[in-house]
Parts: C-alpha cells; sequence; structure tokens
C-alpha cells in the first residue's frame, strides 16, 4: 500500500501522478513523492570546476522548487495520504534507495529525447534494482482503470512468480485476469498453477 512516485517537472510527471494517485486511492495506501535534484554531467564541463556545477544545481533546484509548490497545492485537494521527501542525487540510485519501503514504484516509459537520459531510462533501471514492482507509465496515459481487464505474462521464472506474487492487490481490483502462458515454463510451475 506504499507507493513511492517521482516527482520531476518533465513531460511524464501528469501521467506519473495520476496513476499513482488511482493507485493509492484504490489501495487505500500511502503516496510518498520522491524529487531528486541530480548533478549535472561535470565531463560536458571539462575545465571549468566547481562553478558550473553549482550554477546548474542551483538552476535545477529553482526549478523543481517551483514544480514542488504546483504539485503540493494538487495533492493537499486530492483524497490520499502522502509525504514528501527532497534528495540531491541520481535518479537511479535515489530511487532504489527509496524503495526499500515501498510496495510500487511509478515511473515514466516512452518519453522524447528532450527528456534527460536519467529520466528517461529510469523505469528500466528501476526494474532490474529496485525491490518492488514498477508501474511504468507511458507519458500520454492520464490516470489508469484498475478495475479493468489484465493479461500476465507467465514463463515460470523466479521473477514471473515474484512479479504475479507481488501484484495480487492490484490483480484482485480487476474485473478479470488471464495468464497468459510464454514459451516454456522455466520453472517447477506451469501456468495453471500459476493461475
Amino acid at each position: 500500500k506504499s507507493v513511492l512516485l517521482l516527482t520531476h517537472d518533465d513531460e511524464g510527471q501528469e501521467s506519473r501522478l495520476q496513476a499513482a494517485l488511482d493507485v493509492t486511492r484504490a489501495l487505500g495506501g500511502h503516496l510518498s513523492c520522491l524529487d531528486v535534484i541530480s548533478p549535472p554531467d561535470i565531463a560536458a564541463y571539462a575545465g571549468y570546476g566547481g562553478y558550473i556545477e553549482t550554477t546548474i544545481i542551483d538552476r535545477e533546484r529553482d526549478r523543481e522548487s517551483a514544480n514542488k509548490a504546483r504539485v503540493k497545492a494538487r495533492l493537499a485537494s486530492e483524497d490520499v495520504a502522502w509525504d514528501w521527501c527532497d534528495t540531491v542525487g541520481f535518479k537511479a540510485e535515489s530511487v532504489e534507495a527509496a524503495s526499500a519501503l515501498a510496495d510500487l514504484i511509478v515511473l515514466s516509459i516512452r518519453l522524447s529525447d528532450d527528456v534527460p537520459s536519467d529520466v528517461r531510462n529510469l523505469a528500466g533501471q528501476a526494474t532490474r534494482k529496485a525491490r518492488c514492482p514498477v508501474l511504468a507509465v507511458p507519458a500520454s496515459a492520464r490516470g489508469i482503470d484498475l478495475s479493468g481487464p489484465v493479461v500476465v505474462a507467465w514463463d515460470g521464472s523466479r521473477e514471473a512468480e515474484e512479479a504475479l506474487r507481488e501484484a495480487v492487490p492490484l490483480l484482485a481490483l480487476s474485473s478479470n485476469v488471464v495468464l497468459l502462458g510464454v514459451g516454456d515454463p522455466e520453472g517447477p510451475y506451469t501456468p495453471e498453477d500459476a493461475a
């Protein structure tokens, strides 16, 4: 019931926020907003020392401060419990560390090339390193219907077992769950066992 949301002023933020609110409401959970200010790629500014890095971080901090005010104002009018954490660091490592007590992470997929790669590639990195499931939301989404049908891919692997087990609270909200066997089952459990 603990939903971790990356807040960042980019094209995917609205879709992440709405999906996170929908899931948190449906589960009667708690939303934890994580705002990460990342240091710039110093290699791009070789020879300029710490001045450029400090200037870029200050600009990013100002931009995210304005974003934080907008998102907090919106959350104040929503019917979910929430908290906010600001941190400075690399996004992938910060999300991984914050996910230690989360049940679900909400991140973006299919962002344009204009979005920094540390945000654009974050969902893929988190699925490999985080300790909980990742809900990857396309920037075009405007919410998630948790009562709709769900398709679960099953190959019998340990990862499939963990994903299915972790998804049970969300699957319970669905009108219909279809378990789709993919390839030859790797583990001891068939799709029928998983069902």
